[in-house]
């Protein structure tokens, strides 16, 4: 009734993140990883990859890639697009949750693009 006290429940992790690739033109040639890398200090731990994708097939299309990234309060994020013939995306890109990766990757920018962030 009431004046009871109820222990809290403890704050749920952060909510995982659906990971979608956004296609426009020779998705063939797209390819990304996203990698994490936790400690303190000068003391981190090798980057773990947490999810990868590519190559894709359909043009101007949105992709649901399968990947649940759940960010880590205090891990530094490595995401890498690539294209092997190092033309970019042309305005493809990436989306973790509603932010956008590698848009920016356009023409002849080489064949890889590297973005970090710390959530």
């Amino acid at each position: 009734g009431p004046g009871e006290s109820r222990p809290r429940p403890p704050l749920p992790p952060l909510k995982p993140l659906e990971v979608r690739v956004v296609t426009e033109v020779f998705p063939e040639k797209m390819e990304w990883t996203i990698k994490e890398r936790c400690g303190r200090k000068r003391r981190f731990s090798k980057r773990r990859l947490k999810c990868k994708g590519g190559p894709y097939e359909d043009w101007y299309s949105e992709v649901k890639t399968g990947c649940r990234l759940r960010l880590r309060k205090g891990c530094h994020y490595r995401v890498a697009c690539t294209d092997r013939f190092g033309h970019g995306w042309a305005q493809g890109y990436l989306r973790i949750g509603k932010f956008k990766f590698c848009e920016k990757y356009t023409w002849d920018m080489g064949e890889k693009y590297v973005t970090d962030f710390v959530p």
